[in-house]
């Protein structure tokens, strides 16, 4: 690969919030991950390009007695638990047919990095409206070249130990309340109290929802971060310890019995982790759009 290239501020940003939400979720790139990444960032190597690469460095990790045909074959929208699951095992099926727990999240960690680079820089086509169809389809980006269920939602119902996601026949109407938190708020003049307050809210509900088998942090956050470029603002999701997110995460879900989110336990980490994109003197905005991405001025 070529010497890594000269980054913008604002491409350094792309990367830097692709990193940080994958840590989030434990992953740790690599130099030649994080290599990888700014050569996408920078356009001098296409994602699917990166992708490639990476699955020539996993191509040991893969099992090759079933290349033709690596996934199960399912109606997603019925699927059971067991579906997702290769027999025996705690492995989500996917397309690479990697069986083992910690080599599929290695692999897990920079194909998804990449493309989320890929949908931040503007570079995959997808629609510029906040609703369910464009989370379903940052979730299909990001999950399209593991798992065959990429972009649709859980047909399982889903939960950890301190309490249980959104039942599945109220996953629409979840993500529908977070839609409408979008619709409702003036990106364009909200302060930073209120934008808290109505990051937090949105999140809650995108989190009760857990729309999808896996990979919903890193698709709530790539959404979050494209309404957040909306009021030129950027959440620096490194600024919040990674087990502070995961805790005040797990108080937003609805108490038992209940049916609403706790957005409040949410508020004051978006006050902390979201900043003016100008913050660093070097840009005065940002902004995303499909044909252009991120860019500052």
């Amino acid at each position: 690969m070529t010497p890594d290239p000269v980054l913008t501020p604002t491409q350094q940003q792309v990367v830097r919030s692709s990193i940080a939400s994958g840590a989030i979720e434990g992953w740790r790139p690599t130099a030649d991950d994080t290599d990888l990444l700014h050569h996408v960032a920078a356009g001098s190597i296409t994602a699917s390009d990166a992708v490639r690469r990476v699955l020539e460095l996993h191509s040991s990790e893969m099992s090759h007695a079933h290349t033709e045909a690596v996934a199960k074959q399912h109606d997603w929208r019925t699927a059971s638990w067991d579906d997702y699951l290769y027999a025996g095992t705690n492995v989500l099926v996917n397309r690479l047919n990697i069986r083992d727990s910690r080599q599929l999240a290695r692999a897990e960690g920079i194909l998804v990095a990449i493309r989320t680079v890929e949908v931040t820089s503007g570079t995959a086509g997808v629609s510029d409206e906040f609703d369910n169809t464009q989370l379903c389809a940052f979730h299909c980006q990001l999950a399209q070249d593991l798992y065959d269920w990429a972009g649709r939602y859980r047909s399982v119902p889903m939960g950890k130990q301190w309490s249980g996601f959104a039942p599945v026949d109220n996953i629409a109407a979840c993500v529908e309340r977070a839609v409408e938190v979008v619709a409702e708020t003036d990106w364009t003049t909200v302060a930073d109290n209120e934008f808290a307050e109505q990051a937090a809210i949105m999140y809650a509900w995108l989190n009760y929802a857990h729309p999808f088998r896996d990979l919903n942090g890193r698709t709530t956050r790539l959404f979050m971060n494209c309404v957040a470029a909306r009021s030129h603002r950027v959440i620096d999701y490194d600024k919040v310890p990674r087990d502070v997110w995961i805790q005040r995460s797990a108080f937003t879900v609805p108490d038992q019995g209940q049916t609403r989110p706790q957005p409040e336990y949410m508020t004051p980490v978006f006050r902390a982790c979201t900043r003016d994109f100008g913050a660093d003197g070097r840009l005065d905005k940002l902004s995303i759009d499909r044909q252009r991405g991120w860019h500052g001025t």
